[in-house]
């Protein structure tokens, strides 16, 4: 991803090829199941954004329009579709996922959990013809729709479920005004956990023992979603750009959320 940033950055394509090589390493390593392929880290099979096949997903779509080869998101894509599969259904007909494959805990955060994958489904059904992935995201939706979570932060907390949630209100025009108020519900959820400090604002990082200003479990983290509330923003740290539809989204009229918190 890195690589891919520095290509669309620089137009320098040594990036490029560097992306590439990871690519062909990634279809290499894919373990090949009738569902779909799959990576296993450290003996274990993930499925979320941070550390398993739908961040791996979401390289693979990028490499793709990158560097113009349809097979990289076929490969992605088949993996997602593995992914799917392995969703959990939750009382109220919604998906989430487990932390890894066997454990016993389910979650709706950015990195490992619906939110995160979520991400990634809405992507490639922007992408895709018929945009098979609807239903799957109208499922999410219904179980990234909260107020309440234990964090505040973005990797395993409610800024990154928002995130997820504003990105599939661009993505998504059918669910956007599902999605746009479950944002706002976030927004509130999260200001919950806001500390007035003399210097200004403060958030509690992981565990919520101490204030943080990074960004996966922090301020900074929260500040970057609350940004994108009030601008209407794009995703900062994902490549868009690359992807058509990433073009129309940065061109799109920029819709704001932040009203409903006051």
């Amino acid at each position: 991803m890195a690589q891919l940033r520095f290509f669309q950055a620089t137009g320098d394509r040594s990036y490029l090829s560097r992306a590439l090589e990871a690519g062909a390493h990634l279809q290499s390593t894919a373990v090949l199941a009738d569902d779909g392929p799959y990576w296993l880290r450290e003996g274990m099979e993930y499925a979320g954004l941070g550390h398993g096949g739908a961040g791996i997903a979401l390289f693979l779509l990028y490499l793709s329009a990158a560097s113009g080869d349809p097979e990289f998101c076929t490969l992605g894509r088949r993996a997602l579709e593995r992914v799917i599969s392995q969703a959990v259904v939750t009382p109220v007909e919604g998906l989430t996922w487990r932390v890894q494959a066997g454990h016993p805990t389910i979650t709706p955060y950015w990195r490992w959990g619906s939110a995160g994958i979520g991400m990634v489904i809405a992507r490639y059904n922007a992408q895709l013809p018929l945009r098979p992935f609807t239903a799957t995201l109208e499922r999410i939706l219904l179980d990234t729709d909260r107020k309440y979570s234990i964090f505040p932060g973005q990797h395993l907390g409610l800024s990154g479920i928002g995130e997820f949630l504003l990105d599939l209100a661009h993505w998504q025009p059918a669910l956007a005004d599902r999605a746009t108020a479950a944002s706002r519900k976030i927004l509130s959820g999260t200001l919950l956990f806001r500390l007035q400090r003399p210097e200004g604002v403060a958030f509690p990082g992981e565990s919520r023992t101490r204030i943080s200003c990074d960004y996966a479990t922090g301020s900074a983290g929260v500040a970057s979603f609350v940004h994108r509330c009030l601008s209407g923003d794009a995703q900062p740290f994902l490549l868009d750009a690359l992807l058509e539809r990433g073009h129309q989204l940065a061109q799109a009229p920029k819709a704001r959320v932040v009203e409903a918190v006051g």
